[in-house]
């Protein structure tokens, strides 16, 4: 019987704590529709999704050459942009896992999946698609690869959201 082999997501040999800008995508745990909600084309966020957005000024306040420079939050993950400024000593995966890291621990539960999609933006042009695709995926909702439908449930109880 064959076992699963989980495909790599990330480059070999490369240095993601270079200078280089990274679209980011981050899933909520079980993809549960916890961050808001969509109506009529406009993102709403719920206090979870508000509380992303106060620890993304947070993260731009705590370092000097990595920002995240565009973001959009789903119901249930976050696109962002971030850009590394110079070579620094911490990868974009540290970097990533103390942002989930510290928004869980405010949320009292861990509300992230384990691990993150990543790409290094190649070029200008690569740049340009991304940003269209993030500030699109609000109107096309319902055609992305996340969506689930939002009810009650998958919503969820922010005092319990991923029971």
């Amino acid at each position: 019987m064959d076992s699963f082999i989980r495909k790599k997501n990330r480059i070999e040999n490369f240095d993601y704590a270079s200078e280089n800008s990274y679209f980011i995508t981050i899933c909520s745990k079980n993809r549960k529709c916890i961050f808001g909600k969509i109506k009529n084309k406009q993102m709403t966020c719920s206090d979870f999704g508000n509380l992303i957005i106060s620890h993304i000024k947070i993260f731009n306040k705590t370092y000097a050459d990595i920002k995240i420079i565009n973001y959009v939050i789903m119901p249930n993950h976050i696109h962002m942009i971030i850009l590394i400024k110079k070579n620094h000593q911490i990868s974009i995966s540290r970097a990533i896992n103390q942002f989930k890291g510290s928004i869980s621990k405010e949320a009292g539960c861990v509300i992230w999946q384990k691990s993150f999609y990543d790409h290094v933006i190649r070029d200008e042009k690569d740049y340009f698609r991304i940003l269209e695709y993030m500030y699109d995926n609000v109107l096309e909702w319902y055609y992305d690869k996340y969506f689930v439908e939002e009810t009650l449930e998958s919503y969820g109880d922010e005092t319990s959201p991923l029971r």
